[in-house]
């Protein structure tokens, strides 16, 4: 009986050993390959911006509306603590968008915010920190011309960080950046090629 008991014992330590194994495998950034990810996958279920517009109907309010500021102020609190998808936390991960420039040295970019529409963080107001990714790159980038749409790949956390633009709701380590092709243009990215906003 107690040999039994071992016996169990011991596969059961074994699977546990396996199941672990593989669960640090899924967050090691050395042994993970990049999951492919559009700007709706950072936006947790029932979370989406569509309704906090909505109910501050921003839309309604003239240029020079007095009421205009008082709401976009509300709706920018709001938005700064807009809630992140967890589940990307610690995963190796590649995102499409745009560059707009933090960090800058001559004619090289360290640090920036990959947003996903052209115009982002320049109109106000800019979009919700779990539309926003602070992007720190192991190796300096050239300087993008600000029309270019790249796809970056590094390791996500879902930490908030505060730049002087906007508050951004997740931090990326970038390994790796390339000019986005639009021959392969994926129509469930997420990204806009326009330059629309919420303005």
């Amino acid at each position: 009986m107690k040999k039994i008991i071992m016996k169990h014992f011991s596969i059961g330590i074994l699977l546990l050993t396996l199941l672990t194994a593989c669960d640090n495998n899924a967050k090691d950034p050395v042994n993970s390959k990049p999951i492919h990810i559009a700007w709706e996958d950072l936006i947790p279920e029932g979370a989406s911006p569509e309704a906090l517009i909505e109910k501050y109907k921003i839309h309604s309010y003239e240029l020079d509306d007095p009421q205009r500021e008082w709401v976009l102020e509300a709706m920018t609190r709001e938005w700064d603590l807009a809630p992140v998808n967890e589940e990307l936390d610690g995963t190796i991960i590649t995102l499409t968008g745009y560059i707009v420039p933090l960090e800058m040295d001559a004619s090289k970019v360290s640090e920036f915010l990959l947003v996903p529409f052209l115009g982002a963080c320049v109109h106000v107001p800019a979009p919700p920190a779990n539309q926003l990714v602070y992007v720190i790159m192991n190796n300096p980038i050239d300087m993008p011309n600000g029309y270019e749409v790249f796809s970056v790949t590094g390791l996500m956390k879902t930490e908030s960080t505060t730049s002087e633009l906007a508050e951004s709701g997740y931090q990326l380590a970038g390994t790796a950046l390339e000019e986005f092709d639009y021959e392969s243009l994926d129509l469930d990215a997420g990204i806009d090629l326009s330059m629309e906003s919420v303005h």
